[in-house]
């Protein structure tokens, strides 16, 4: 039957979500990356299915950009992959870039609808996904390449996925921004220190900017199995983490940061920017500030996530 399910709705992300007690009706739902999310219920007795609702009506599939998915060798040989998105209307030079980096580091970035990918996509960016080594869904071997290697090799990975696209037209030199949330927005700033002259602009949400930090500061001990983990992740050379942490390589910086935070984040404490401002301060970098109350690790009340987005993509359209 689920076979037959991905033959009616070809192309398309396909999830049983839950069955009446007897198996006779399911409740399906079917996505794309143009398709927020379709529920469907199936009558396996009649072999009917017919659609019960749109998870988000509001949103309109033709207005919306297609995800493809890409491959590239980095500069060790080793194959990465991940997405990208075109801007739904530019002329005829290649949109400004943004690559969109996923937090984690152990996850990843997945082909379908997203909307933080469709609202830069629909205001004239272009966007790339990349799923740099140690990203889940790769194997052991490849997630756990990026341990200790979260400043240096993780980072070569999101720049050579950059001079990539480039090289394939997906963009251009000097417009072309790096955005990212929580480790994301860590590996946004830390690329940028990397290669001044490859970003013209970051935009870092809810972001770890210290890696000794994490030691004594937030909630990952707690929820992470404690030091052990980040000893497997960071290690504790105290030259490494300072090399590894951007709060200690702004001095560097050429593009100018949007730094985005909840006061109340317990995974990544005010701290970490707070101590970035004060880096940007001391070596008279610019950047805007963002941070809003009774936020925690992201931005989740839908005023403050709209707010955030027309601050970033007006950010991003005054540098690229």
């Amino acid at each position: 039957m689920f076979r037959q399910l991905l033959d009616v709705f070809a192309g398309s992300l396909v999830l049983i979500t839950s069955a009446t007690m007897d198996g006779r009706f399911w409740v399906v739902r079917t996505s794309t990356d143009t398709n927020p999310g379709i529920y469907h219920l199936l009558d396996r007795e009649k072999n009917e299915i017919k659609t019960l609702f749109l998870e988000r009506p509001d949103v309109e599939p033709s207005e919306l950009a297609v995800m493809k998915p890409i491959q590239f060798e980095s500069f060790d040989g080793a194959m990465i992959s991940g997405y990208y998105t075109e801007a739904k209307a530019h002329g005829k030079e290649p949109a400004p870039l943004v690559v969109l980096i996923h937090g984690g580091p152990g996850v990843r970035d997945y082909w379908g609808y997203d909307g933080e990918v469709q609202s830069l996509a629909t205001n004239g960016f272009s966007v790339l996904q990349v799923n740099y080594r140690g990203s889940t869904g790769y194997g052991s071997a490849f997630e756990h390449a990026g341990d200790r290697h979260w400043g240096d090799n993780v980072e070569r990975d999101i720049m050579e996925a950059t001079r990539w696209a480039i090289d394939q037209g997906y963009g251009r030199s000097g417009h072309v921004c790096v955005m990212g949330a929580s480790f994301g927005a860590y590996a946004a700033v830390q690329s940028a220190t990397l290669e001044p002259d490859m970003y013209a602009c970051v935009v870092a949400n809810a972001g770890i900017y210290d890696l000794s930090l994490l030691y004594t500061q937030g909630d990952i001990e707690e929820f992470y199995f404690g030091e052990s983990f980040l000893e497997e992740k960071i290690g504790r050379d105290e030259e490494t983490l300072k090399r590894f942490s951007p709060v200690y390589g702004v001095a560097r910086l050429k593009a100018p940061i949007f730094i985005a935070h909840g006061a109340e984040d317990e995974r990544a404490p005010l701290v970490h920017a707070e101590r970035l401002r004060k880096a940007l301060d001391d070596a008279h970098k610019p950047y805007e500030w963002f941070v809003r109350k009774h936020e925690r690790h992201g931005f989740y009340d839908i005023a403050n996530r709209v707010e955030f987005l027309e601050a970033a993509i007006a950010f991003m359209h005054k540098h690229i």
